[in-house]
């Protein structure tokens, strides 16, 4: 652990080490949370509805005991616009490939060699239109307030897809796709909404979760690296609280992904998703 923050603090500075070191505490967390309530917020102009209805306080108690809140989805006309613009958008590669165009010459290419791309994204000025509007819908924003206990500094998108590929779990950790289970530090406040904008399941990428887990990890799993075996969490936390999480084209869900969580390889099919981070 010494020698990790060493490291992390050579490269990113002093500050970020501060926030990832103490942001593995859900008390200094929530001390924070407070304090942060405690200061004026300011208001921000609404942004158009992109979400169906659903209860933002239910949301927060969701997360509150069991990490996750799985009541979303992008109403339909928002849904069909951004796919829309995705059909028309080149995938770039996402996994560490330098970023350039997916072709599917290349893709097979880089299966064939051994190395195959796992992660391409979709940029274009109408997808970064249509998610930003996603982010920003007003339902979201809510919770996302009530959960930070302020307006988020940072909002950051990523739309992306996760390919079906004959690959090591070393090779996917090694290329970003976080196959083992993990909790995530970035910095003190943070929560993702998801949003699956393809059919959905165990076969297909589906996130997995431990339930729960935001809360009551080991002394060791807090000072160590936060990536662990599926024997190490399954002993601790117990198989009852691991949760897939399925869904159609257009669900989605928030997560406070300080909890145990991974994303399952694509076996059968590709998972196309929209991936949003609050933070603070």
């Amino acid at each position: 652990m010494i020698a990790a923050l060493l490291q992390r603090l050579r490269r990113f500075g002093a500050r970020d080490t501060l926030t990832y070191t103490l942001g593995r505490f859900q008390v200094v967390r929530r001390v924070r949370k407070w304090m942060r309530r405690l200061s004026a917020q300011q208001p921000r102009a609404a942004a158009p509805a992109s979400v169906r209805a659903f209860d933002p306080d239910a949301a927060l108690a969701s997360l509150s005991a069991d990490s996750v809140f799985e009541g979303l989805a992008l109403e339909p006309a928002v849904l069909e616009s951004l796919l829309a613009a995705v059909r028309s958008s080149e995938p770039r590669i996402a996994d560490g490939g330098g970023g350039g165009p997916a072709t599917p010459p290349l893709l097979r290419e880089r299966s064939a060699s051994g190395s195959p791309v796992l992660i391409t994204r979709y940029l274009s000025p109408e997808i970064d239109r249509s998610c930003a509007q996603i982010a920003n819908d007003p339902a979201l924003i809510k919770v996302v307030v009530g959960f930070l206990g302020a307006f988020p500094r940072d909002i950051e998108i990523r739309l992306q897809e996760s390919l079906v590929a004959d690959a090591s779990v070393d090779y996917r950790e090694s290329r970003s796709q976080t196959v083992m289970f993990h909790y995530d530090v970035h910095g003190f406040d943070f929560l993702y909404a998801f949003f699956y904008l393809t059919d959905c399941d165990a076969a297909s990428g589906a996130h997995e979760m431990i339930a729960g887990s935001h809360k009551g990890k080991t002394l060791r799993q807090l000072l160590g690296t936060a990536r662990q075996t599926d024997a190490e969490i399954y002993s601790h936390f117990g198989r009852s609280r691991a949760r897939v999480i399925e869904g159609k084209s257009g669900s989605g869900f928030f997560e406070d992904t300080s909890c145990f969580h991974r994303a399952l390889a694509p076996v059968e099919r590709p998972r196309l998703a929209l991936q949003i981070r609050y933070s603070s």
